[in-house]
């Protein structure tokens, strides 16, 4: 999940580069890369930031609970 996370962060950003290379060079500054990049963020990245917390909590509620039940 660490690996696929990455994977879309390298992919938007690279997507916000390719659309800010118009941009390049010139005096405007490239929105478009920025539109790219914040939105990539927020409704790509962002929920699998979320998601894989939540995997990560939940691995480390159920250690907890075997360790409490080994102890015992």
């Amino acid at each position: 999940m660490r690996n696929a996370l990455q994977c879309v962060i390298a992919a938007v950003a690279t997507g916000a580069v390719l659309a800010s290379i118009p941009y390049w060079g010139g005096d405007d500054f490239p929105l478009m890369g920025l539109i790219v990049y914040v939105a990539g963020m927020v409704f790509v990245a962002m929920p699998l930031c979320l998601y894989y917390e939540s995997l990560l909590q939940s691995h480390e509620e159920r250690v907890a609970r075997a360790r409490h039940t080994l102890a015992t």
